[in-house]
């Protein structure tokens, strides 16, 4: 939802754009590839992906680097996000052995790197950072998340 603020003092162009960026985080997750398995190979894949890209970071700058931590950090947000959100699919729950698929490597893949993406947009608009403090005063975009609300 756009102040009105913002919907007076900008132009109709940059109130279309910004509408259209809401919409498209609104549905960031509903065409992920990793929705058509069950939930528990779904979270189970989003899990091992995570696990598997910070030892990736760990194989090229070393245990414990610089590079580890912040993707230990950005990883468990994005994954803290994408989690939610398979959870609030209500995708079916069927108990089934684990198998580290192709598909569900790129499914997972997907999924937790389109999810980093969007934890790092929303983050942007964190109060503190210079993004969300030019914006706390013109939008009151509300994202589900607490730190967004006053």
């Amino acid at each position: 939802m756009i102040s009105p603020t913002l919907q007076s003092d900008a132009s109709p162009q940059l109130i279309e754009l910004m509408k259209q960026i809401e919409d498209r985080c609104d549905e960031w997750a509903e065409h992920l590839a990793l929705v058509g398995f069950t939930l528990d190979v779904a979270v189970w894949g989003t899990l091992t992906q995570i696990i598997d890209l910070i030892e990736q970071q760990i194989q090229q700058f070393g245990h414990g680097s610089q590079q580890q931590k912040e993707a230990m950090i950005n990883l468990g947000r994005a994954g803290a996000r994408l989690l939610g959100e398979i959870r609030s699919m209500e995708l079916p729950i069927r108990e089934s052995w684990f198998r580290w698929t192709t598909e569900l490597k790129e499914a997972s893949r997907q999924a937790v790197l389109t999810a980093h993406n969007c934890e790092a947009f929303v983050g942007g608009l964190r109060p503190g950072t210079r993004i969300g403090e030019r914006l706390k005063f013109c939008h009151q975009r509300d994202f589900g998340l607490p730190f967004l609300r006053r």
